[in-house]
């Protein structure tokens, strides 16, 4: 009798034991699934940023060869506010005074930053969107553009 409770006993045991190895077995292939679907993922991230990268690099060069004279003028066009902005304060400054006075200087330079602060939003995007075509920031712009979209469906959830 005492026999036949030990064999139930051991029997129990081992079986208990199989189900608890196989249960981590279980465990075990799941977190490893779960890894490498997550390494999937990165890695597919990874390639499409590079891809990404990759074409907007075509992209610039394609448009580099095209280039003329049109370019460089849209360019001195555009920019040329912005450099009346912080040269019209130091011309002033060196036409205008007789001598030197000190933070002379640093007063034109931030009287350039608040007018370019003063200036349209209209115009910053279209000075930015110049420098990004005709310099070749295509690859800046994208990720620009992907940051904020980010930011927008995160302001929607």
């Amino acid at each position: 009798m005492l026999t036949a409770i030990t064999g139930l006993i051991t029997t129990g045991l081992n079986a208990w034991t199989e189900r608890s190895k196989q249960k981590a077995s279980l465990k075990s292939m799941e977190l490893s699934g779960e890894y490498r679907l997550k390494q999937a993922q990165i890695d597919s991230q990874i390639k499409r940023v590079e891809d990404g990268d990759n074409a907007a690099i075509s992209l610039d060069q394609l448009s580099f060869q095209h280039r003329g004279w049109k370019d460089e003028y849209l360019l001195l066009f555009t920019t040329a506010p912005v450099l009346i902005l912080f040269l019209a304060p130091l011309v002033d400054l060196i036409l205008l005074s007789d001598s030197y006075q000190a933070g002379a200087l640093s007063a034109a330079v931030i009287a350039g930053f608040t007018a370019l602060n003063q200036t349209p939003d209209w115009y910053l995007i279209a000075l930015g969107l110049v420098f990004v075509d005709t310099l070749g920031f295509r690859r800046l712009l994208r990720g620009f553009i992907e940051n904020k979209l980010g930011q927008l469906s995160g302001k929607k959830q």
